[in-house]
């Protein structure tokens, strides 16, 4: 005879989990979510209070490093004097802070969110220090009150990124007047390169230049600009300005 109450299913039982069963008769797989920009639009953040995920990211000095952050505008919102909850009018996106120097490419589109949207802040670089950086999303928040907005006022929601050390040296060049340097170099490894005039016969010869950048000018002339012995103003002709010149020194004694 069948006697279903006795079945049991396996089921995801952690709470947190997006696929939580409360008839699971014994663990199984359970899905959580991710903070990522792969993940807007899941039902899951319409938990998550208004912010920036993951709350904290890492990253290596020396590494390439790409992320992402996701804005959380959720359905309600805590008014921050009365502690009340409210439905979101929206929120006036605005700013984007703290991002580090080394960030060479960053991609977030600013403006009015709606209530129960995520949006996406994607970023890449190198990290050329250790260090601990505040990551923050401003704007000003719309509550819905009978239909009609009302601000309650800028807000700003804060994310981290710590840079920690790198273990390992990192090679390159570690002058700063280098046309190559690198900023995140730990070791010099001998490949700097210094443009300029490597020519020892120019007159703009550089002795720390060792790559020729076309500035050599032309070195010191001995000779005398015109063929003519004669031709003491060097203007190439032999005239009474010339003549003129000599007898105004005609007599001197020469040293």
């Amino acid at each position: 005879m069948e006697d279903n109450a006795l079945c049991v299913f396996p089921g995801c039982q952690d709470f947190d989990a997006l696929n939580f069963d409360s008839e699971a008769g014994c663990a199984g797989e359970c899905i959580y979510l991710t903070y990522n920009c792969l993940s807007i639009g899941d039902e899951a953040w319409s938990d998550e209070s208004v912010g920036l995920y993951p709350a904290m990211q890492q990253a290596m000095h020396g590494v390439p490093w790409s992320g992402e952050w996701v804005f959380n505008v959720p359905a309600t919102v805590l008014e921050p004097q009365s502690g009340v909850s409210y439905g979101v009018h929206h929120v006036a996106w605005s700013e984007v802070d703290g991002l580090p120097d080394w960030v060479d490419s960053s991609e977030f589109t600013l403006g009015d969110l709606g209530a129960s949207s995520q949006h996406c802040i994607a970023a890449s670089g190198i990290p050329s220090a250790p260090g601990t950086h505040e990551i923050t999303a401003s704007g000003e928040v719309f509550i819905s009150i009978f239909g009609q907005e009302f601000s309650i006022g800028e807000q700003t929601y804060s994310a981290w990124m710590e840079v920690t050390e790198n273990p390992d040296p990192i090679a390159g060049c570690t002058y700063p007047l280098a046309s190559n340097h690198l900023s995140y170099a730990t070791a010099d490894d001998g490949s700097c390169l210094f443009p300029g005039c490597t020519d020892p016969e120019a007159v703009n010869f550089s002795s720390v230049a060792n790559v020729d950048d076309g500035s050599c000018g032309d070195g010191c002339a001995t000779d005398p600009v015109s063929s003519c012995a004669t031709d003491s103003n060097g203007d190439g002709q032999v005239n009474v300005t010339d003549l003129l010149a000599l007898l105004a020194e005609f007599g001197n004694m020469c040293e």
